[in-house]
């Protein structure tokens, strides 16, 4: 009854998001949201990192992981094949939360704009998606990691129940199971030889996305580990 409450609140919730998107063509308040934000008025040299992320300079720490999460999942290499600058679209937003998450390079850049953190190291952003919220292409291996579930639950007005992040967690851990049966049904039906290479031809892709290799290295490390102890529970 709870889980079912909350979320007839929150469609009830996107449902008055969607309508006042959708609403008067004349009405300007959403568009005047894109616009620069005036460095002047919070005390700032630059605000273009800000505004790449769609957040105010006084946005707290947990309001521009959210920010740059949201801008992340649309613009996404992987759902935008067709344009040519999703790429350098990432890139840039990736470079925006580096600097902005960490708050010596951000009172650098407050203090004095680009010129303030033009020589900081950058990570590529692809690899510094993956790291913080994991990569899709290892879904079926671990589940939606907490951090993108929070990420897509929450919202700067309210807090994500416990119960509903322990029913998440509840419903990764039996996909996980789901989607592992359904990968080792090939080789329980006898044909090891595709079980195989299937597996080798996923292991290669797996391996090519950022950090892959070491996730799939500690993903089979962690799934062997698993097998042996409840192999060794079931024999007594």
């Amino acid at each position: 009854d709870f889980l079912k409450s909350y979320y007839e609140n929150r469609k009830g919730k996107e449902k008055e998001v969607e309508g006042s998107a959708q609403g008067d063509p004349s009405d300007t308040s959403q568009a005047a949201t894109d616009e620069p934000t005036d460095p002047k008025l919070y005390g700032v040299k630059e605000t273009e990192l800000y505004d790449v992320l769609g957040v105010k300079p006084d946005a707290d720490a947990n309001q521009i992981k959210k920010a740059y999460y949201k801008k992340a999942q649309t613009l996404h290499p992987d759902k935008n094949p067709d344009d040519p600058e999703a790429n350098a679209k990432f890139q840039k937003i990736g470079e925006a939360y580096q600097i902005l998450s960490d708050p010596n390079l951000r009172a650098s850049y407050n203090r004095e704009g680009k010129d303030g953190v033009d020589d900081t190291p950058k990570m590529e952003s692809a690899a510094l998606y993956a790291m913080i919220f994991g990569s899709d292409k290892f879904d079926k291996y671990v589940g939606e990691l907490q951090m993108a579930t929070m990420m897509q639950q929450a919202d700067d007005e309210e807090d994500v129940p416990a119960a509903l992040m322990a029913f998440k967690q509840t419903k990764r851990e039996v996909q996980c199971a789901v989607d592992l049966e359904e990968r080792l049904r090939v080789f329980v039906d006898g044909d090891t030889q595709a079980f195989e290479e299937q597996s080798k031809a996923e292991a290669e892709d797996l391996a090519s996305a950022p950090f892959g290799a070491t996730l799939l290295y500690i993903i089979g490390y962690i799934y062997e580990e698993q097998a042996v102890t409840r192999l060794k529970a079931k024999d007594g």
